[in-house]
């Protein structure tokens, strides 16, 4: 019994570890670092929350487009759209 329960706990921290590593994966790969630039616990902080700020915008950036030429391709008007 207890090597079941670890065989699921060991798949679902696979799963997790998969799908966390992936955001700070790309905000390693748009920082174009492999570490932070500060050195205190504050302002390795504040540098992680800037990082995470950036990589949100991005997304909800992308995700608007998205929308934005979903409408198009339906005709359906918005404001880039001429028809």
């Amino acid at each position: 019994m207890c090597w079941r329960r670890h065989r699921g706990a060991s798949r679902a921290m696979r799963q997790r570890r998969e799908t966390v590593e992936h955001p700070f994966g790309t905000m390693k790969a748009r920082m174009g670092a492999t570490h932070f630039l500060t050195k205190t616990l504050s302002k390795v902080a504040a540098e992680m929350a800037l990082s995470v700020l950036a990589y949100n915008l991005t997304r909800g950036h992308e995700y608007l487009r998205d929308q934005a030429a979903n409408r198009c391709l339906k005709h359906t008007p918005c404001l880039g759209c001429q028809g």
